[in-house]
């Protein structure tokens, strides 16, 4: 499976788990306020999820861990407000 492929199976699922956290558990949710994603500095594909997604980058978490063979590495950390999300991404749905 190519990388841009995975990245978009990977978007799609974390769109699909983000729409269920934010949704009221009354919807059968979990009605949370806000979320954040965490990922490596230096792995594009996993800054890109959260890029595409529309989440916010709030903070840059400098040689946050050791990583073997480059050293010291960033974590980066994107957040989303309930709010600022669009209730049903484009493309699928999620069963009720």
């Amino acid at each position: 499976m190519s990388l841009r492929r995975r990245i978009r199976r990977c978007r799609e699922a974390v769109s699909a788990h983000v729409t269920w956290a934010f949704r009221s558990p009354i919807e059968g949710g979990w009605g949370l306020r806000r979320i954040h994603i965490r990922c490596a500095s230096l792995n594009a594909a996993s800054r890109q999820v959260p890029q595409r997604l529309g989440f916010v980058h709030e903070a840059t978490l400098r040689k946050e861990r050791w990583v073997d063979g480059l050293g010291w590495d960033d974590t980066l950390v994107f957040g989303m407000l309930r709010d600022e999300w669009r209730s049903e991404p484009a493309g699928f749905t999620i069963d009720r």
